[in-house]
């Protein structure tokens, strides 16, 4: 194997491991119709969220206080999947700051509807498997790494992890094999057009 080449990386099996995991120890062990069970699931909850909170405001004033260096003024561009948009960074501040912000409305979003689901259907899974997978994704991703633990060879625009999830492929290959569908349809409809069809509409554009 030559320098160059790398061994495929391994899925990260980390968290559907806690995610069931949590899940089955919430079914089997905690009783959701005793009192002192649901008290202490929910100051699990609540402990949780606030050091998820204090850590992300943490990392966003220190990206806020962070200088740009000489190195820094580079372009960093990203597409975004929801726009399908290429959105275009001056400097790493900039980027990272993007990313701290995304991460915080995440957040807020989670324990929204995790709060919801157990106040209306009184369900305490989530609160167990958010209580704990919500600090692993914190520690695992790129600003924890590069200001809470200082590794400078984090690189730029951060890898969502896409490629190695295999659910991720399939999706993709579905919207690929979409957009080649599209192109076809497209080409056979022009492919019918007469040369006179072809030439009137070159007349009105």
């Amino acid at each position: 194997m030559s320098q160059e080449e790398q061994p495929p990386q391994m899925p990260d099996l980390m968290q559907p491991a806690v995610v069931l995991s949590m899940a089955y120890l919430s079914r089997n062990y905690v009783d959701d119709k005793n009192p002192q069970h649901v008290l202490y699931v929910r100051m699990l909850f609540a402990s949780s969220i606030c050091v998820m909170v204090i850590l992300n405001l943490y990392i966003y004033l220190l990206i806020n206080g962070k200088k740009d260096k000489d190195e820094d003024e580079k372009e960093i561009k990203v597409n975004n999947p929801q726009t399908g948009k290429e959105e275009i960074y001056k400097t790493n501040k900039a980027y990272d700051m993007s990313e701290m912000k995304k991460k915080l409305t995440q957040l807020i979003m989670g324990v929204c509807i995790v709060s919801f689901i157990h106040y209306k259907w009184a369900i305490i899974a989530p609160l167990c498997v958010q209580s704990v997978l919500q600090p692993m994704t914190l520690f695992k991703s790129p600003l924890a790494k590069i200001y809470l633990f200082g590794k400078d060879d984090v690189k730029r625009p951060f890898d969502s992890g896409a490629g190695n999830n295999p659910f991720a492929k399939m999706l993709k290959g579905f919207q690929d094999q979409q957009k080649d569908e599209k192109k076809k349809k497209r080409y056979e409809k022009i492919k019918k057009k007469t040369g006179a069809e072809l030439r009137k509409e070159k007349r009105e554009r």
